[in-house]
Formats: structure tokens, C-alpha cells, sequence
């Protein structure tokens, strides 16, 4: 039983694993700690991994917006020559092409061409909402979802590795504007390479000026780790 629940309040710098979904990290704090009120600034998917910020009782919960305008940094692997329905990973093949060949010079002069601001599409697998409905839900009961679009910046955008495998895996870091969906923009860097494309691997690396590196791991989260590593 939590004696004194305000010794576990304040603001937390979460490593989240692959496999698990934000909201089952939310569910643990509130067993570990008592509290209920408890948000976090940003989801991430399910295949997704790294830092989140999260908000513990309702002081915190109450700032939580000053995270979410925040940019955010990010390093993802994108597969060449498959593309699925979701544009990454958990999403089922729809469309696959012989390997395509590309080189470090071709996939490094593409990535510059999306530096700036620019118009996204946002994917139909999406938490964005229509009529109260998120895009997601109204996609898997294969409702026609009108073209929906916001704008977005993309402040860097670098090569990390050009891996050839069975098909070609490019390993990108960027640092984006809210609101930037990866997916969409892995399947985007894919159309000007001429390949469908698909996001396998994602990371969040930064938001704002919180690193992944001051993160805790998920398994070595409980009461007197959050008591020693929340800030206010």
C-alpha cells in the first residue's frame, strides 16, 4: 500500500520496449504507484520502442500539453520493394516488387529533398480522428477514409546504414515537428526512390530536450526508481 502517493508524483523519462502497447506502461505506474491520474505525452505503437514522457497525478497530468508541442528526434529502419496496409511492420503485405537496387548517393540526395516544411498525408491507421472516430478502426472495417492532410516540418534527415539484405533496409535518424508520422514518411521516402516501402523498426531517440539516454527501463521501474529519477 502506497503510504504517501505525493513521494511519486512529478514527471518520468520512460525507455519503453518493442511488444508492449503506452498504455500497459500507464496501467504499471498506476499499480506501482497508487495514482490514477496518470498520462503521457505521445504514444507510441505496439512495434515501437524508446523514450516517453510521462505524467504522474494530476498536477503533472494538468502540463502534459507543453511536452506535446515539442519536436521529437527518431531513428527507424525502412524496408525497400514491400509495402503493407498499416506502412510498417504489424500491417499485412500488399503490394512487393523484386528487390530494388539503390545507392548510398541515390537514398542520401532523397532524404535532403524532405527537409523543410511540407504537407503530409496522414496514414489511414491512425489514432487521428473523423466524426469522433479514430482513422484506425474506421480502416479495419474497410470504411472509405477521405484524404486527410496537415502540415509538417522535418528539421533534420540523415543516412544512418544501407543495409542489402533479401531487400534493401535503410536506417534513417530525423528530428521532426509534432504530428510527423515516421510511416508516412517511410512510405513517402520509398515513392521517390520508385519502391514501395514499409517501416519495420522505430525508435524515439528525443523529445524536446529530454534524451533517451536519461530514460529508465521499463523493467527497472518501481517505486523508489521513480522516487529518485521524477522531475518536476
Amino acid at each position: 500500500m502506497i503510504q504517501n502517493q505525493k513521494g511519486t508524483e512529478g514527471f518520468l523519462l520512460i525507455n519503453k520496449p518493442e511488444g508492449i502497447r503506452s498504455f500497459a506502461i500507464i496501467n504499471r505506474l498506476r499499480r506501482i504507484t497508487g495514482i490514477k491520474k496518470i498520462g503521457h505525452a505521445g504514444t507510441l505503437d505496439p512495434f515501437a520502442s524508446g523514450l516517453m514522457i510521462v505524467a504522474i497525478g494530476k498536477t503533472f497530468t494538468k502540463q502534459i500539453d507543453n511536452f506535446l508541442t515539442m519536436p521529437k528526434a527518431y531513428q527507424g529502419t525502412i524496408v525497400l520493394g514491400i509495402a503493407t496496409d498499416t506502412l510498417d511492420s504489424e500491417g499485412a503485405i500488399v503490394h512487393q516488387t523484386p528487390p530494388p537496387s539503390v545507392t548510398q548517393s541515390q537514398v542520401t540526395q532523397c532524404l535532403d529533398g524532405f527537409i523543410g516544411t511540407q504537407i503530409q498525408q496522414v496514414p489511414a491507421y491512425s489514432a487521428k480522428k473523423i466524426d469522433g472516430k479514430p482513422m484506425y478502426k474506421l480502416a479495419r472495417e474497410g470504411k472509405k477514409i477521405p484524404k486527410n492532410e496537415h502540415e509538417i516540418t522535418i528539421f533534420s534527415l540523415s543516412l544512418d546504414n544501407l543495409a542489402d539484405y533479401s531487400y534493401p533496409q535503410i536506417t534513417i535518424s530525423t528530428g521532426c515537428s509534432k504530428g510527423t508520422y515516421i510511416r508516412q514518411l517511410a512510405k513517402d521516402i520509398g515513392s521517390r526512390l520508385d519502391s514501395p516501402a514499409y517501416l519495420k523498426s522505430l525508435k524515439r531517440t528525443a523529445i524536446g530536450p529530454y534524451s533517451l539516454h536519461q530514460a529508465i527501463p521499463l523493467e527497472d521501474i518501481d517505486e523508489d526508481a521513480i522516487r529518485r529519477h521524477r522531475f518536476f
